[in-house]
């Protein structure tokens, strides 16, 4: 975790002058972005995706923009000012994205303003600084911003490491590899057996130059990538009409998000998951159709479900900006209290242990967060103890008091993000949930429970306070003796969070572990982004469940 220190304010032009003479020189280097350049491909071209859609800017001049954005905001009055520019290029389906924007935020007098720009020309960009600083003024009769926590200067530049640049790849090969993760070649008394009709393949590559600077002195350049690959398989829920009656979607084990190039779906590794995702589905979907009384039952999770729950409800309620209610009237609250030297925070199952990974593999991997402090892996639960939040300059001030009680010095880990939002948040792009060492696989859970629920695959929903959600999609299957018997329809499963997470009775091993995708939303304006987290096979005490029959 990075520690804080005391930065000097690096100079700035002083006159009216100086800054418009700067700002000429400046100008004239940057040209006018389109604020999103969107172009359909032809899935056939044999051309790189690069060469059939250039970037639309050069690192060079993102930084200049950079630095238009912090002298026009100090000029105009800020004390404090950073920013955070950035062109993202996203290629999925034979559609081809690209876009700049500019994510600026200032300080006058502990009061805060934030604009985001997707035009990077200068004179918006030096209007919306104005502005940004005449709103940050207005703010006056309102309570004052938390003070930043002073972090080191920051320079350099960071490239995530890549074997095969998707975008030196042609829309032709990428159909080619796409396409090539369907049903051929697996036996169809397995398919019939597990009732899936067919697969849907979704693979989203992004590359990303991010450049964040700052008021104090900071400038760092990022050269960021990231594969999301993904495979449904749809299953139908009758054996008589494997085309009709209700459908479901399971994704398919094996593939998540990363950070990554083209390597990440080539090769017999990728395939080896997809086809072990289709031997489980021949295995877990063969069992007779039931329905299970509602009541309480014990149940295990699989690593994708047990992820799915981690990063729906448990990462909202640890950020630290929602824990205060800074986030009340947007994405939520928290069922966690504000931590206080005499307020701890509530203890979770031993079995629980989660860390923030911002190294590669894992998605999202940089070298510096979105306020220009370093990343480190961050411990933020260990054994059911919360020990750390996630928190930002902006934030972080907040449990001082909390982390001076523990004896240890104010410090923030490294987890500011900002997606299509001026202002950014507290989110870990990627989480692990630590697997017990030795610990069993999947199959080797059931039989320590004995009775009652297996849930695989599918995912988990909570409602705007984290409090309590329910489990879509997926199998629901009865385990008695340690053996499955059959598989559950016309039930719901519902939990309340805390409880659930509390009452973790077994704890996977490594083989059990599996990542999922999950897609948070938040922000004014609201953006969307997708994390990932890792987890192994979680058994609970117990669950409800409600009956679907009308």
């Amino acid at each position: 975790m990075a520690r804080p220190s005391m930065v000097p304010m690096r100079g700035h032009p002083s006159t009216r002058r100086e800054f418009f003479a700067q700002s000429a020189v400046i100008a004239a280097s940057v040209c006018t972005t389109r604020p999103r350049q969107t172009l359909a491909i032809n899935p056939r071209s044999t051309k790189p995706l690069g060469a059939l859609a250039p970037s639309l800017m050069a690192p060079e001049q993102l930084r200049q923009i950079a630095r238009t954005a912090i002298d026009a905001a100090v000029h105009a009055g800020a004390q404090f000012a950073d920013v955070r520019v950035a062109e993202r290029r996203s290629y999925a389906q034979m559609g081809l994205t690209d876009r700049v924007r500019v994510a600026l935020r200032v300080r006058v007098a502990d009061r805060e303003a934030a604009a985001l720009l997707g035009d990077a020309s200068p004179e918006h960009i030096m209007a919306a600084a104005r502005d940004a600083v005449a709103t940050a003024r207005t703010l006056g009769n309102l309570p004052p911003a938390l003070p930043l926590v002073s972090m080191p200067v920051v320079t350099g530049e960071w490239r995530a490491p890549v074997s095969i640049d998707p975008f030196a790849i042609s829309p032709n090969d990428h159909e080619f590899v796409r396409e090539s993760f369907d049903l051929g070649g697996i036996p169809y008394t397995r398919l019939t057996r597990s009732r899936v009709v067919s697969t849907v393949c979704q693979f989203e590559w992004h590359a990303e130059t991010r450049v964040f600077a700052s008021s104090e002195g900071s400038m760092v350049t990022q050269y960021l990538a990231g594969a999301i690959p993904a495979i449904w398989l749809l299953r139908s829920a009758w054996r008589s009409e494997p085309l009709s009656g209700e459908s479901v979607y399971v994704r398919a084990p094996g593939l998540f998000p990363m950070t990554a190039g083209f390597e990440a779906v080539i090769g017999a590794a990728p395939r080896a998951r997809f086809e072990a995702a289709i031997n489980e589905a021949s295995e877990y979907g063969s069992y007779p159709m039931g329905v299970m009384d509602v009541g309480r039952h014990p149940i295990v999770f699989d690593g994708m479900l047990s992820a799915s729950l981690i990063g729906n409800a448990l990462l909202p309620a640890l950020t630290l900006s929602r824990v205060l209610g800074y986030d009340a009237n947007m994405e939520g609250v928290s069922f966690l209290p504000p931590p206080t030297s005499s307020n701890a925070p509530p203890s979770l199952s031993r079995h629980l242990s989660l860390d923030v990974a911002p190294e590669t593999p894992h998605w999202g991997a940089a070298r510096w967060d979105d306020e220009g402090v370093v990343t480190q892996p961050v411990r933020l639960i260990d054994q059911g103890t919360i020990v750390e939040y996630l928190s930002t300059r902006g934030t972080g001030g907040a449990v001082a008091e909390w982390q001076a009680a523990q004896h240890r010095p104010a410090a923030v880990p490294g987890v500011a993000f900002t997606f299509d939002t001026p202002l950014p948040r507290g989110l870990a792009p990627a989480t692990v949930v630590a697997p017990a060492p030795a610990g069993p696989s999947l199959p080797d859970l059931l039989p320590q429970m004995s009775d009652g629920l297996f849930a695989w695959g599918g995912g988990v929903a909570v409602d705007e306070y984290g409090l309590g959600g329910t489990i879509f999609g997926g199998l629901l299957l009865e385990v008695r003796r340690g053996r499955i018997v059959r598989e559950i329809a016309a039930s719901r499963i519902e939990f309340s969070t805390l409880t659930l997470l509390r009452n973790i009775t077994m704890l996977g091993g490594p083989a059990s572990s599996q990542t999922s995708e999950v897609v948070v939303d938040g922000g004014i304006p609201w953006g969307r982004a997708s994390i990932s987290v890792a987890a192994p096979a979680l058994g609970f005490k117990e669950v409800n469940v409600m009956s679907n029959r009308y």
